[in-house]
């Protein structure tokens, strides 16, 4: 925004006079913002009532238009404490007897107290699975196999194998598992129950060859440098590839090198990803390391020229000074030998005469070109060894590590740098890094493949060999392996015997929840009735949503009328405070759909649809005939009321037509209130339709023209806002000519006054 200096010479208010000028053409635009101002508080209100009349829509009177919806029943038990039972639309009407025969069960192992291992230390999650006794013959390992369904996990037992490794192990499998450090005892357990979901535990030996190759798979990914989301990628994936035959390994191989290849199964997708994952993380590992080496090479070099430049005439410093370099070094590295501290020692003495070399040959530049003048006796020299004199270790291996990184990034450095590391990693490398996986995995495989059954360690983790069938109990007060089997419930409904994984049966359209056993010769006694007060509960919720929303309608239909009001200007609101500001908006914004064309006519369609009846049975219903009517009361519009309805003050005393209705004749009731939903559904479907250029699809009101008007009003107003700056800016100019010709006017009668000896 311009800056202006007006009335310099006439004493006007130019920016008053020019504000005034202007206001009487903005006061004509204001209609224009005053149009965009409504027409955005009317679409807000009809975003907002649109919103809750598609709720209703999708709600309840979608819940009540359909006929099936009216079938739900209520079962009763006669005893809920061992049987729970409900029914779906299909459950047979009718009394049934049930007896429970059995629970299901998930299995579950507790194992013996291990408290100290083979060295009298205690157990924790850290200790060695050796440590527990957990060992293999000579030249071979331990693998312990943990099956639970579809999934397996085998852990190859080494040196440093832990109790914790065997833990998530077993979660890998799918298996809850835990030791608990105060009991001392291993916890594993199935998620599910049921005999489906029963799993094993076993041990046996193999060869050391298959714990040296995992071993090598796991450096070559980096494992022990991975996060745990990564370690169970690796984990996961050599899992997944151990179990494929050599064939499938082989044509895996194969096609991880051929970038063009789409796998067709989900299966093979999964094992080519498996492949992958190990694949990328030993490249990236080596990636790493390559960068590292070639950085580390560089800075080599680069150090090496440094010193090359600079110590041309070096000369090992005096026996004090070396001391001193002596001392530092061990200050810095208290674990280094005298030897090794002098070896340091020497190498820091050769790169402080570097520093103080190139501190004279700066000085020596300096003195050159005149932006240098040392005392008289001084020279490059001695200006540079007073210099490093007055510098700290620390400080002079700063400024040698300056030096060496001004060099190492010059082109030369690192060109090497990129050669360095492009021999390290190439195509060749990736491949060869590739075929080490690939061979690793194969081995790994191979081996687990030979292993022999039985080892027989698991007592020394407190267990036993789990087959997963059996259960051990043993004698009360000894402390050994506990293990609870996995069984299936077992009830009888009817005579007929049926089974699940869980004590919740779905059979016949009953839902039957088991929570205790029957004696023998009991049973428990189950009715299936129509659910008549769940169906008159849907029915009410939608006469009450139907009433809120109908409500707001006439409310915003019937709305005072506030002709009078229109949108405040800013100049306005600034004269007025908040709460006047809000309640003065607020009154347009309830006004702003009175005598809304597209309000009242939906208003007027759905009360119709309500009205409407239908036949069923060559009998004709309508509401009425259930009980539900219109209000005398003309001043609620069409709002409906239930007969009987205890939460209607009014009617709660009228005979209980509509669940009379559903406990006597279901399905009428049931079909004449479907189809009578079903006419207000259609209507309101046919209200918010689509039309081109006019409202979107599920939409009751023109938001699309209304849109469009938007962008009008939009560039109306910038229009009109151009033209008041324009105007502006026109009057500005024309007082500031009139200024300009004061001035001259005033500057002539002052000449005048001055040759008639006057002054102004």
């Amino acid at each position: 925004m311009p800056i202006r200096m007006s009335g310099m010479i006439s004493g006007l208010d130019t920016d008053t006079i020019v504000k005034q000028l202007v206001s009487a053409q903005k006061l004509k635009y204001k209609k224009t913002n005053d149009k965009q101002t409504l027409l955005t508080w009317k679409q807000e209100k009809w975003k907002d009532l649109n919103t809750k009349l598609f709720k209703l829509y999708t709600t309840d009177l979608s819940k009540m238009r359909l006929s099936g919806n009216y079938l739900s029943k209520a079962v009763t038990s006669s005893n809920d404490s061992l049987v729970k039972v409900t029914g779906d639309s299909t459950a047979p009407l009718g009394s049934h007897k049930i007896t429970v025969n059995q629970l299901a069960n998930a299995q579950n192992v507790t194992g013996a107290k291990i408290s100290v291992d083979k060295k009298g230390k205690e157990v924790t999650n850290n200790t060695t699975l050796q440590d527990l006794g957990v060992i293999a013959g000579d030249g071979k390992n331990t693998v312990i196999t943990i099956k639970n369904g579809t999934k397996e996990q085998k852990l190859v037992v080494t040196k440093d194998t832990t109790l914790n490794d065997f833990v998530e192990s077993c979660k890998s499998a799918g298996l809850t598992a835990n030791f608990d450090t105060s009991q001392k005892k291993l916890f594993i357990g199935s998620i599910n129950s049921g005999e489906e979901y029963k799993f094993s535990i076993t041990s046996s030996e193999v060869d050391e060859n298959a714990a040296i190759a995992l071993q090598n798979i796991k450096d070559m990914a980096n494992y022990s440098g991975l996060d745990t989301a990564g370690k169970s990628a690796v984990d996961s994936a050599v899992n997944t590839l151990r179990q494929l035959s050599d064939a499938e390994l082989t044509a895996l191989y194969e096609h991880a090198n051929d970038s063009s290849y789409k796998p067709t199964t989900d299966a093979e997708s999964k094992q080519l990803s498996a492949l992958k994952t190990i694949q990328n993380y030993a490249l990236s590992k080596t990636q790493a390391d390559s960068k590292t080496t070639a950085v580390n090479y560089a800075k080599g070099e680069a150090e090496t020229n440094v010193l090359n430049s600079l110590t041309g005439g070096y000369q090992e410093s005096d026996a004090n000074k070396m001391q001193n370099l002596i001392s530092y070094v061990k200050s810095t590295n208290s674990t280094l030998t005298d030897a090794d501290a002098e070896i340091v020692a020497k190498k820091l003495d050769k790169q402080n005469y570097a520093v103080q070399k190139n501190i004279e040959k700066e000085a020596e530049a300096a003195i050159a070109n005149g932006t240098l003048v040392l005392g008289e006796g001084e020279d490059a020299a001695s200006y540079a060894q007073a210099q490093v004199a007055g510098l700290s270790q620390v400080e002079l291996n700063s400024k040698f590590q300056r030096l060496v990184d001004i060099e190492y990034a010059s082109s030369n450095i690192q060109q090497k740098q990129q050669e360095k590391y492009d021999s390290l990693y190439n195509d060749q490398k990736i491949q060869d890094i590739k075929s080490a996986v690939n061979n690793n995995i194969s081995s790994y495989k191979t081996e687990l493949d030979k292993g022999a059954a039985g080892a027989g360690v698991l007592g020394a983790l407190g267990l036993g060999e789990i087959d997963g069938t059996a259960t051990t109990q043993p004698p009360s007060g000894s402390d050994a392996m506990v293990v609870v089997a996995a069984s299936n419930s077992s009830i009888t409904l009817d005579g007929a015997t049926l089974t699940g994984t869980s004590n919740t049966i779905v059979a016949n359209g009953l839902t039957i929840t088991a929570t205790g056993l029957t004696t023998a010769g009991q049973f428990i006694s189950i009715n299936v009735a129509n659910n008549s007060q769940a169906n008159y509960d849907m029915v009410k919720n939608f006469v009450k949503s139907y009433n809120d929303i109908l409500k707001e309608m006439n409310t915003l239909y019937y709305a005072g009328s506030t002709r009078d009001y229109a949108p405040l200007s800013d100049d306005e609101k600034a004269s007025m405070s908040d709460d006047q500001v809000e309640k003065w908006e607020t009154k347009i914004k309830d006004s702003i759909l009175r005598r809304d064309d597209t309000l009242g006519s939906l208003t007027t369609a759905m009360k119709q649809a309500l009205q409407s009846s239908v036949t069923y049975n060559g009998k004709q219903y309508s509401l009425a005939a259930f009980g539900i009517t219109t209000s005398k009361d003309y001043t609620e519009k069409g709002l409906l009321h239930i007969a009987g309805d205890k939460d209607d003050t009014a009617y709660s005393t009228s005979a209980d037509k509509l669940l009379k209705a559903f406990n006597e004749d279901p399905d009428a009731a049931a079909n004449a209130l479907a189809g009578i939903a079903q006419n207000l559904y259609k209507t309101m479907t046919d209200k918010m339709s689509s039309i081109p250029n006019v409202r979107s699809i599920y939409t009751f009101y023109n938001d699309k023209e209304m849109a469009t008007e938007q962008l009008s009003l939009k560039k109306k107003i910038a229009e009109n806002e151009d033209k008041l700056t324009a105007l502006e800016n026109k009057y500005y100019k024309q007082f500031s000519a009139m200024e300009t010709a004061m001035a001259k006017l005033q500057s002539q009668t002052n000449a005048l006054s001055g040759l008639l000896g006057t002054s102004s």
